[in-house]
């Protein structure tokens, strides 16, 4: 099977009590008419390798699939890891019980229409934080939850889908553990159109947690990847990560052809979820944040002049838990935009003069749920556009240097709202003759659209749409001669495309079609 390789492994003990298989629903609803699967994705972070397994017992039934996360010696590295939405959908269910057999046991249920739902358990509740709200929709690869043991010894994933599944979120809210989990038929796991091995009627692949021929299954999940890019010397370059190995390279991108040389390559270890680049104030030299969703850890690291290396400054701990990082600069000065999609923090914070540490600035609430935040500029104008993939709402923000008794703030201030299409899974800024245009794209359908940016954070105006092949999991924007450029591809296949847009920004010019080395965002 393409997405399953099998490597040794020891040392994990399954730590999964076994879950009785006979539950029965005690409500009695109109089954809705069941649609086409989704096309779902594993609910870990774009990239990531995850061993899966299941066992007699397992609940609903042996469809059902515990993921778990560990490194090249075998060691679990998953506590904390983001639990992401495997497919759109709206939650009808985040519970952690109270008593019982479930006792400090974490449920989310989302509904993805047509009778279809999937089941996240064993996630981590936080204290002093809210759950996810029942109703509100989320996008494929929305965060939803922390990796955890809940209720169980061994830190995992469990992982299903369900079909015929007709109980509502009222109905559910009120209900015992086996009522919730027997609602619905667990069926085979698909994941990016792929049926998983290990499945009910496959009992070869039950129980191999600590075997070295557990099924290994490579997340596809990767909404809003983009590859770390900087100028030098007017020439692009690129920084890829492999999240598995923990391998980085750095390309240089010529201005057309396939001839992107490799200028580095070293290991920096597993579980970054943000690489950040940045220009220090001092002397504009590039440089990269580095961030770990699950641990709070960020570091800083030097560009070297001739990018065949980097240089590690700091590292700090930090708030665990922003699912965006992203840069923006007043005077010169970096700064970067911190968010928490799950609870709508935003932070602002400075990097200061020896690009190795940072000072807060402003510390706000912008609501929850937004799956993208584009950062650009207008003259002395700073804007983010901010998008919601599970609602299609779309705002404009403006940042604005203030004054107060403490010092100088910035401050976030609203200036355009609209709705878009859902489910937009990666924007990309570009610029054409000198006017900006916003690059729209879904990884799951190919759908693809341009629109121009107008002035003054009004928002998107439609210029074009475009009909692409689904899949491409990096959309990486940059500008070469004052022309906007894409660099794409599929993490999958590693088919790596280079476009160039178009005069009327009606489309892209294909500049280069390669196959690169798979797993890298």
């Amino acid at each position: 099977m393409a997405h399953s390789r099998n490597h040794h492994r020891s040392g994990i003990v399954q730590g999964h009590s076994i879950i009785l298989a006979t539950a029965l629903v005690t409500v009695s609803l109109v089954k809705p008419a069941l649609a086409e699967r989704p096309d779902f994705q594993a609910p870990y972070a774009c990239g990531q390798v995850w061993d899966a397994s299941t066992y007699e017992g397992h609940g609903p039934n042996p469809n059902s699939i515990d993921f778990i996360e560990r490194n090249q010696n075998g060691v679990s590295v998953g506590k904390g890891q983001p639990v992401l939405a495997s497919a759109a959908g709206t939650v009808v269910f985040d519970k952690t019980w109270g008593s019982g057999a479930k006792e400090g046991e974490r449920w989310v249920l989302i509904d993805h229409g047509g009778g279809w739902r999937t089941h996240y358990f064993h996630n981590e509740d936080e204290p002093d934080k809210p759950r996810l709200k029942v109703g509100r929709r989320v996008a494929q690869g929305e965060i939803i939850g922390r990796t955890s043991n809940s209720g169980t010894p061994a830190v995992h994933q469990h992982y299903s889908q369900i079909r015929n599944a007709n109980a509502s979120a009222e109905t559910l809210a009120s209900a015992g553990w086996r009522t919730v989990m027997g609602n619905g038929e667990g069926v085979r796991i698909r994941l990016d159109g792929i049926d998983a091995q290990t499945h009910q009627g496959n009992p070869d692949f039950w129980g191999r947690w600590n075997d070295a021929d557990a099924e290994e299954i490579r997340s596809h999940n990767c909404s809003g990847g983009a590859f770390a890019r900087w100028v030098s010397g007017g020439t692009n370059y690129i920084l890829r990560y492999n999240p598995q190995s923990g391998q980085i390279r750095i390309n240089r991108l010529h201005k057309s052809g396939s001839d992107n040389p490799q200028t580095h390559a070293v290991n920096w270890g597993m579980n970054w979820s943000t690489i950040m680049p940045f220009y220090a104030s001092s002397n504009n030299q590039p440089h990269v944040l580095l961030y770990d969703f699950g641990s709070g850890s960020l570091a800083f690291r030097r560009i070297h002049v001739d990018h065949a290396g980097t240089t590690f400054l700091k590292k700090y701990k930090v708030y665990a838990g922003w699912t965006h990082m992203v840069p923006v600069y007043f005077s010169g000065k970096p700064h970067f935009l911190s968010y928490d999609s799950r609870y709508g923090f935003l932070n602002i914070d400075r990097i200061n003069q020896t690009s190795s540490g940072f000072s807060a600035m402003t510390k706000t609430r912008i609501g929850k749920g937004y799956t993208h935040l584009v950062p650009y500029e207008e003259g002395p104008r700073r804007y983010v556009l901010l998008y919601k993939g599970g609602s299609g709402k779309m705002e404009v923000i403006r940042l604005k240097k203030a004054t107060q008794s403490g010092g100088e703030v910035i401050e976030v201030e609203s200036v355009w709202s609209g709705n878009r299409r859902k489910n937009w899974s990666h924007f990309a800024l570009m610029p054409r003759n000198g006017k900006r245009y916003m690059f729209g794209y879904d990884t799951a359908d190919g759908t693809a659209k341009i629109w121009l940016v107008r002035t003054n954070g009004r928002g998107l105006e439609h210029v074009s749409n475009l009909n692409w092949s689904s899949g491409y999991s990096t959309i990486t924007p940059y500008s070469d001669g004052g022309t906007g450029h894409l660099l794409v591809q599929k993490i999958a296949s590693g088919a790596t495309k280079k476009l160039r847009l178009k005069q009327n920004a009606t489309g892209f010019k294909q500049l280069m079609s390669a196959n690169w080395t798979t797993g890298f965002r």
